[in-house]
């Protein structure tokens, strides 16, 4: 295998061995439609390391046809569930506002209703936040 091909890899591993480490996690989620109309999910995550906080593209995510909330939740967590991470320590989901994403009753939810992250925040408004560490390369 080239060099040019395993850097990404191990960016990606560093990354999912912060995530299992960090205590809690946000995730900003929205949909969007590429150049050929796939579907695509994008996870972005902030988190802190330890030092400070972290931000970075988690992962995309193709979809299939028509989502719904339910389908929403349900990638995300098989997304978790294949990289070992805990879906527990997301404490933050943070959408655009679409209906499938934020609905009352049918935005990203278990099957049973209930939502699995604890701080959920729809719409999010630009807060200040505390500074991010710089990329080190």
């Amino acid at each position: 295998m080239r060099r040019v091909e395993t850097l990404p890899s191990d960016v990606f591993e560093t990354l999912l061995d912060k995530l299992r480490k960090a205590e809690v996690m946000s995730l900003a989620v929205d949909e969007s439609t590429d150049n050929s109309d796939v579907a695509q999910l994008c996870l972005y995550v902030r988190f802190f390391d330890g030092e400070c906080f972290r931000e970075d593209l988690l992962g995309l995510i193709p979809m299939e046809g028509h989502t719904t909330g339910e389908i929403l939740f349900t990638k995300i967590a098989s997304f978790f569930e294949e990289n070992n991470l805990n879906l527990a320590r997301v404490n933050m989901l943070v959408t655009d506002g679409a209906p499938s994403m934020a609905r009352q009753g049918s935005g990203a939810r278990r099957e049973d209703g209930s939502c699995v992250f604890t701080g959920e925040i729809s719409a999010l408004s630009h807060p200040p936040k505390p500074p991010v560490c710089q990329a080190q390369w």
